[in-house]
């Protein structure tokens, strides 16, 4: 299966059109404030097979779309979780100290994402950034993926074929 095909396989198990594209304009978001580009060796755009599509940062997930409306996300350890209606999905440790945490939390189509929310998972990418030089998932790494998250008409385009 072609890169195309498995993204198009990924992309139609989500809650709609308007749900991927909010989730998609929140990773534009996120890697533009990060500086982040397709070339970044700590950048990892992957599609597996199980479709779901994570964004990885150095050896981390820092953003997941889920099927059930929830989008996931790395936060800081002392996010507090239940301020926002999510739920703690795995730690994060080094050293065997946990030092992060990945959270699910509800993203509604009509309602803006939580800035807390996406603040804390900002300052968490930060640290990341600051002492990884490469991701391990970066060979995995699709520049599809990534001109369909950072070009809107790309987006869209795909999204009315499929939708």
């Amino acid at each position: 299966m072609s890169n195309y095909e498995l993204l198009i396989k990924s992309l139609l198990q989500f809650p709609s059109e308007k749900w991927l594209s909010r989730y998609f304009d929140l990773v534009k978001k996120l890697l533009t404030d990060l500086d982040i580009d397709s070339n970044d060796p700590r950048l990892a755009l992957t599609l597996p097979k199980n479709g779901i599509l994570p964004v990885n940062l150095g050896q981390r997930y820092v953003f997941r779309p889920g099927n059930d409306g929830y989008v996931g996300c790395i936060v800081p350890i002392d996010f507090d979780t239940e301020s926002v209606d999510g739920f703690e999905v795995f730690f994060f440790s080094t050293k065997g100290i946990n030092d992060a945490k990945f959270i699910d939390i509800p993203m509604f189509e009509n309602q803006p994402f939580c800035e807390y929310v996406y603040n804390a998972c900002l300052e968490e990418c930060h640290k990341i950034l600051q002492h990884c030089k490469k991701s391990g998932f970066r060979k995995h790494h699709v520049s599809i993926l990534y001109d369909f998250i950072m070009e809107p008409s790309v987006r869209s385009e795909l999204l009315r074929d499929i939708f």
